[in-house]
C-alpha cells in the first residue's frame, strides 16, 4: 500500500495481527479503521469509516483475535476496547477514560492468551490489565517507573 485514505492505502499504521483464517489486519490510525486483506495482500473488508456502521474509531491501535475469532482493538484516544467479529460487525466496547480497574489511560496493546484472557498494555497508566473476554477485570500488575515490575510507557503485549 501507499500513503493516502483510500482503500488499501494507509496513514499512521498502528497494529498488526493475523488471525485463525490467515486474514491480515492492519490498523490504520490516521484513517480511523482496520483494513483487512488476504494472506495474498487483497483488500477484503474495512472496519471504520467506510467500512462497518457503527464501528468508528477515534484512534486505533492494537490489534488482538481471540479463539472465535472476534477481533479486539485498543481505540487509544476513546479509551476502550472495541470487539467486532470476523465480518466487522461491532460486538461490544469496554472500557473507559481513568486509573480504576477496567479503565484506561491509553490503551495501546492488546493480547489474547489460550484461555481467552484479554490482556491490554495501558501505557499513560503504566499498567497491564487482565480482562476476561467480556471485558470484566481480573487482575493488572505494573506502576511507572524504572525498577522491577514497573514500566514507562509500555508500547505493547503479546
Amino acid at each position: 500500500g501507499t500513503k493516502g485514505n483510500a482503500i488499501a492505502q494507509f496513514d499512521q499504521l498502528y497494529g498488526l495481527n493475523v488471525d485463525h483464517t490467515n486474514r491480515i489486519l492492519v490498523g490504520d490510525y490516521a484513517n480511523k479503521r482496520v483494513q483487512i486483506f488476504d494472506e495474498n495482500g487483497k483488500f477484503l473488508l474495512s472496519i471504520g469509516p467506510g467500512g462497518s456502521e457503527g464501528s468508528l474509531f477515534s484512534g486505533p491501535e492494537g490489534i488482538a483475535v481471540d479463539s472465535k475469532n472476534n477481533i479486539f482493538v485498543c481505540d487509544i484516544t476513546a479509551n476502550k476496547i472495541r470487539v467486532f467479529d470476523s465480518q466487522g460487525t461491532l460486538i461490544k466496547s469496554f472500557g473507559s477514560h481513568g486509573s480504576g480497574n477496567g479503565q484506561f489511560r491509553s490503551p495501546v496493546g492488546v493480547a489474547i492468551d489460550q484461555r481467552d484472557r484479554v490482556l491490554v498494555c495501558d501505557q499513560n497508566g503504566s499498567r497491564i490489565q487482565i480482562l476476561d473476554i467480556d471485558g470484566n477485570f481480573i487482575k493488572s500488575f505494573g506502576t511507572k517507573g524504572d525498577a522491577n515490575g514497573q514500566f514507562v510507557f509500555p508500547r505493547g503485549v503479546e
